[in-house]
């Protein structure tokens, strides 16, 4: 991790010296805006592999799950009745996710894939009639609200940063960021210690759920719509 970040200030420090307007505060922002989306995933992913575990279904966990809450909204469900059901949606996938790795003992990698494919396929057959499902007009207030700018920085960028400066003080500063990176380094030692592994990992991938909500509205916000096919892109490789 310290040879990476030496390597972004070295390469931050050499386009600031050499490239004209790199090193503005509009340049700065839009960079960040750009990959806020993939940030907040990341903090998702950075989690679980600091747990010891990997989410392939992080992708589709925020595509469906988002997608739901349109759906239900354009049919007359209130914004917050169809948000807290989207929210539920995801929390369940994640625990799925958890119930699966921590007591049926399913290793992560197939888990999670699994999960992924079943819940996009349910989607698709049960909720969304396209794979592209657009912001319902009750819930455009939402969406302003979430491409809005905030001193000028962009409300994707204050969700990212405000969420990775909470994951940090919580791995940093409380029992459950002990918890995690105990673990991560040997589970069955964790375990001996007194660490409650399992329900551990069902609210790690439940907590992931809510990160890949967030992240959904987000990307769903600055595109007008959620399309379900960004599952089948590259971005579940960029997340890891």
């Amino acid at each position: 991790a310290t040879i990476v970040a030496l390597l972004c200030v070295g390469m931050f420090a050499t386009f600031s010296l050499t490239l004209d307007g790199f090193l503005t505060a509009s340049n700065i922002i839009t960079l960040v805006r750009n990959v806020a989306i993939l940030g907040v995933l990341g903090i998702g992913m950075a989690m679980v592999v600091i747990g010891r575990g990997i989410d392939l279904s992080i992708v589709p966990v925020m595509a469906v799950s988002v997608s739901l809450m349109f759906v239900l909204i354009a049919s007359g469900m209130p914004v917050w009745a169809g948000f807290l059901l989207g929210l539920a949606a995801a929390v369940a996938m994640g625990a799925i996710n958890g119930v699966l790795i921590a007591y049926v003992e399913i290793p992560p990698l197939f888990a999670t894939l699994a999960l992924g494919m079943i819940a996009l396929g349910t989607g698709e057959y049960v909720v969304f009639k396209s794979s592209v499902v657009p912001v319902p007009e009750a819930a455009s207030g939402m969406a302003d609200f979430l491409t809005a700018r905030i001193a000028g920085v962009p409300m994707s960028v204050i969700v990212f940063l405000g969420m990775a400066l909470f994951v940090h003080l919580v791995m940093r500063k409380t029992h459950k960021g002990r918890y995690l990176y105990a673990l991560g380094d040997n589970p069955a030692a964790a375990r001996t210690g007194g660490m409650p592994v399992r329900p551990f990992i069902l609210f790690q991938y439940g907590l992931v759920g809510v990160i890949a909500f967030v992240a959904g509205l987000l990307m769903a916000s600055a595109v007008n719509e959620m399309n379900t096919r960004i599952v089948y892109s590259t971005l579940p490789y960029d997340v890891i």
